[in-house]
């Protein structure tokens, strides 16, 4: 309980960046975390979180995963958290940088009361078996998910849902892919998404990255986002 990693510089990892398993409370906060891309390893996990509880935060990182295969920038399973104390996952750079099956910038597998908030994320690869930007399992109930950045200089698709948040919005995507998968559709645009009646306050945007990691934004349209 209350253990704290945080301010760290893990470059050159293989296969995890970060596990953390039974965590309660846990604060992960500003590490900077980036695979080895001179590794041929098959499947990168920048931050793999598992059984995370109470007032956890995530927040304040900045993760880079590239397997030659599959790539997840952060992978969320058996979150447990409540509208009092939601597991926090914020202000989080993640980019995926490589891969040509599975890839995704944030996956939730399983858990309940979470909020994501204020991430940017830079999905580079075109092409791939899956390759989404944020996807939440069946099992996995986001409370709120807003004010974040999703951005495909591929053609990554934008959000994939089995189960969707309670709030989604104010959110800024960009991709020549689909925009999102929810409900049993594909939805092929913003438009049609947001018809849908998701991410009705969000914009559609290139936020203009300063760099492949450094995802701070020169679109003046996210100012202060």
């Amino acid at each position: 309980t209350g253990n704290i990693i945080i301010q760290n510089n893990i470059e050159g990892y293989t296969y995890y960046g970060v596990y953390a398993y039974y965590q309660n409370d846990l604060t992960l906060s500003g590490n900077h975390v980036e695979f080895d891309s001179a590794s041929s390893y098959t499947t990168n996990y920048g931050l793999y979180m598992g059984y995370i509880t109470g007032a956890s935060q995530i927040t304040g990182n900045n993760v880079a995963a590239g397997g030659t295969s599959s790539s997840y920038g952060i992978y969320l399973t058996s979150l447990t958290g409540d509208v009092s104390h939601p597991v926090l996952v914020a202000n989080n750079f993640v980019t995926i940088a490589r891969g040509t099956s599975t890839m995704y910038g944030i996956y939730g597998s399983s858990g309940t009361g979470i909020t994501i908030a204020h991430n940017s994320i830079h999905h580079m690869v075109t092409g791939g078996t899956t390759s989404r930007m944020f996807y939440t399992a069946s099992g996995f109930k986001a409370d709120t998910v807003v004010n974040n950045i999703l951005y495909a200089s591929g053609n990554a698709q934008g959000y994939y849902e089995l189960n969707n948040p309670a709030v989604l919005d104010r959110n800024a995507i960009y991709t020549t892919g689909t925009y999102g998968y929810a409900n049993s559709t594909t939805y092929a645009s913003m438009a049609a998404w947001q018809a849908a009646g998701f991410d009705v306050n969000s914009i559609n945007t290139d936020p203009q990255y300063t760099g492949w990691m450094n995802l701070h934004v020169a679109n003046q349209l996210l100012n202060g986002t």
